[in-house]
């Protein structure tokens, strides 16, 4: 409980912040996310908590990018990374504050739980549907 509180203060940005600290130190928005997955499935951190880690995770890894774009010295290649990382800040900015769009992905994942739980080949058609659509 004292997690999901602490998480849960400013409205959700401790969370995105510490989902960008997480990802900077481990380079990695993957193993962010993958810690998340049996820390909400055993109810220790709830779904609204979650989904600002991974915002924070989704920027953090930008860094990556970004320290790479670095290293190469080359301007096109630094103004790509710096894009890169305003365009996901920039929708942070503007979908997160706004709690009927920050809550329209919670209320998807939620009901595609429901839809799998009741019938268990819809996650595997979710996930060939979106390997294909993306």
């Amino acid at each position: 409980a004292s997690i999901n509180r602490a998480l849960g203060a400013g409205s959700g940005m401790v969370a995105i912040l510490i989902g960008m600290v997480i990802t900077i130190s481990v380079q990695s928005s993957s193993i962010t996310t993958s810690v998340l997955v049996p820390l909400a499935a055993s109810g220790v951190l709830t779904l609204e908590n979650i989904y600002p880690v991974t915002l924070g995770a989704n920027v953090g890894t930008t860094v990556t990018a970004l320290l790479a774009s670095l290293a190469t010295g080359s301007p096109a290649a630094v103004t790509v990374a710096i894009v890169h990382t305003l365009f996901n800040l920039s929708g942070i900015a503007v979908f997160y504050p706004v709690r009927a769009l920050r809550n329209v992905p919670i209320r998807l994942a939620r009901g595609l739980a429901d839809l799998v739980m009741d019938r268990r080949s819809m996650a595997v058609a979710y996930t060939v549907g979106m390997f294909v659509v993306v």
